[in-house]
């Protein structure tokens, strides 16, 4: 025994005109319902293998993991790294002379000088590392030997948004991914419910090249730093 086939003509019946709470949800708003529900019932375990995998779930790291936190600092227009822990003895030797390696097609204008000028703090080795330290940080030099200092590290640019570009994703241009975004893609976060890469600006200055400092570039956007605001409502 066959149905009876449905002609464009046939005049829908109360049960077409019926709605329930599953076809509310598969036609109203397109089936955006749908979508939710998806969502809670894979949270549920009910539709775990036809559910997509949480971009943001913590993922196992290659090697143990021995650090529980890490808070990185880029203190743009922060005090000088000659004034604080690198030491350049040789500035006091150049001190008001002319620099011999000064270009001045590296100069952002034409009046920038030549003359080189020393640190106005003292230095001081302590720890058993001899760590330099200004005089500018005398908490920090009682506990230099748990720090790693690097002062090998330059920039391939003076200019200052390709500079805060390279020491945000490694590149002087813009569009990479920065290093929260890569983060957030390699480990994941442990929690659902907030941003897994989170980005707080001091002042109300962003630095040089605005958010592509914590841009997700070409990785997903899921992976891009949410800028923590002030006020009430901290995330637009």
């Amino acid at each position: 025994m066959h149905d009876k086939p449905t002609r464009m003509t046939d005049r829908p019946t109360i049960h077409d005109r019926f709605v329930n709470r599953r076809r509310l949800l598969q036609t109203a708003g397109a089936g955006f319902g749908g979508l939710a529900l998806q969502h809670l019932l894979g949270q549920e375990g009910g539709l775990r293998a036809a559910t997509p995998r949480n971009p943001l779930a913590a993922r196992p790291a290659h090697f143990p993991a021995r650090a529980k936190s890490v808070i990185f600092i880029f203190a743009y227009g922060g005090p000088s790294h000659v004034d604080m822990l690198d030491y350049k003895p040789a500035l006091e030797k150049w001190h008001g002379k002319s620099i011999p390696v000064f270009n001045k097609e590296d100069a952002f204008n034409t009046t920038t000088k030549d003359t080189a000028m020393k640190s106005p703090y003292k230095f001081r080795r302590h720890g058993e590392s001899g760590i330099a330290v200004s005089e500018l940080l005398p908490h920090i030099s009682t506990c230099v030997d748990r720090m790693c200092v690097i002062n090998s590290m330059h920039c391939e640019s003076n200019n200052h948004a390709p500079a805060t570009f390279q020491m945000n994703t490694g590149f002087i241009l813009s569009g990479r991914p920065s290093m929260g975004s890569w983060l957030s893609w390699g480990l994941g976060s442990l929690n659902p419910d907030m941003p897994a890469y989170a980005v707080m600006v001091s002042g109300q200055f962003l630095p040089s090249g605005g958010s592509s400092c914590w841009s997700s570039g070409f990785l997903p956007s899921q992976h891009q730093g949410v800028r923590l605001m002030k006020g009430k409502e901290p995330i637009l």
